[in-house]
Formats: structure tokens, C-alpha cells, sequence
């Protein structure tokens, strides 16, 4: 995935799909009439939310977030602690018992990319797996079974998230030192 700007727009290029946001107070797409394998064969979480593209999809999501600052955007998700400990994956997303969702990020790099980036670049993924949570009942669950589709979903969601507006210059600020707590030897932050 290639993501290039343009005076005030971004425009991303995830294979097939191209993308094109405005980095301005309101996102802005292009759908283009290519159509990706998910989309042809019919990936169900489309049709649960009556959109017909992966694009489409992301930019439904990214409108519910738009004019938020990120604390507002990951509790209007359910997400309500962030916590940096050692993983053998880039990041994850846990539904708790207690009514909300926990992000977990990795306290080394993957020797591909640096930590920074790895936790940033991880809140956007799991942020974008939140929208396939419900809340029933003071529970959070999964409103469409996990499918690998979800995971390409994520990692478009993530890329066209973080060239919006501020959002990576706010989750610098939240990763900060001053916003953790030390707790069980790992590094929480709760919203």
C-alpha cells in the first residue's frame, strides 16, 4: 500500500483500489469501477452494512469518526484501555467481559518496522476492527464472524485513518510518557 499527498489530499494506492481523501474538515472518496476477489465473491460483512466496496465501507466508518479528537473517536468504539506489553503479533483487539474493548501493543519492534510506528499504525488496525463489535447488554460482542477479508479491510481503514487531519499528531500525544500508567509491569493508558 503506497500513500502519496497532494497539496491538501492524500491519495492511496492499495493495489486495485485507489482512494482519495481530503485532508481538509470533510473526507472525500473516489470509488473506482474496479472491483477486488472480496468484493466479487461477496465478502457478507458488505452486504451487513449495505455498502457495496471495501472503500465504501471504510469511508462509512471513517465518517461516524470525522471531527473527533481520538480519545472521542476510540471510546465511541468501546475502546477503553491500550495496553503495551510483550505479543507475538503487531497488535490485538480483546473484547472484555466488563462492556469494552482493550487494545494491546507490543513493548519490542518486529525488526521490520520501528515501535513508534508499530503502535500507531496498530491502534488504526484495531480501531478498525471495532466497528465489527456491538454492545448488548452491557457486553461487547462481534456483530459479523471474523473473516481474512476483515484483516485487508483494516489495514485500507488504518492507511486512509491516519492521513486524516490529525489523527497520527494525536496519537503521538497519547502515547506519550505522561498518559501511561505503570501496572503489572506493563504499560496501560485508559481512556
Amino acid at each position: 500500500m503506497r500513500v502519496a499527498r497532494y497539496g491538501g489530499a492524500c491519495k492511496i494506492n492499495a493495489g486495485k483500489e485507489i482512494i482519495t481523501i481530503n485532508i481538509g474538515n470533510e473526507v472525500e472518496k473516489k470509488l473506482s469501477t474496479v472491483l477486488s476477489k472480496e468484493e466479487v465473491m461477496g465478502w457478507f460483512a458488505l452486504k451487513f452494512f449495505s455498502v457495496s466496496s471495501r472503500k465504501e465501507l471504510a469511508f462509512k466508518f471513517l465518517r461516524k469518526l470525522e471531527g473527533k479528537p481520538i480519545i472521542a473517536q476510540l471510546r465511541s468504539q468501546h475502546i477503553r484501555e491500550i495496553c503495551i506489553r510483550p505479543l507475538l503479533s503487531d497488535a490485538a483487539l480483546i473484547a472484555r467481559n466488563t462492556g469494552f474493548l482493550r487494545i494491546y501493543l507490543p513493548n519490542r519492534d518486529n525488526g521490520k518496522n520501528p515501535l513508534w510506528e508499530l503502535w500507531v499504525k496498530g491502534i488504526g488496525h484495531e480501531l478498525a476492527h471495532s466497528f465489527f463489535y456491538m454492545q448488548v447488554a452491557g457486553r461487547v460482542m462481534r456483530k459479523i464472524e471474523w473473516r481474512r477479508e476483515e484483516e485487508d479491510f483494516c489495514e485500507l481503514f488504518m492507511q486512509a485513518w491516519l492521513a486524516h487531519q490529525t489523527n497520527r499528531e494525536e496519537l503521538e500525544e497519547l502515547l506519550g510518557e505522561g498518559e501511561a500508567v505503570l501496572q503489572d509491569g506493563h504499560r496501560w493508558i485508559f481512556l
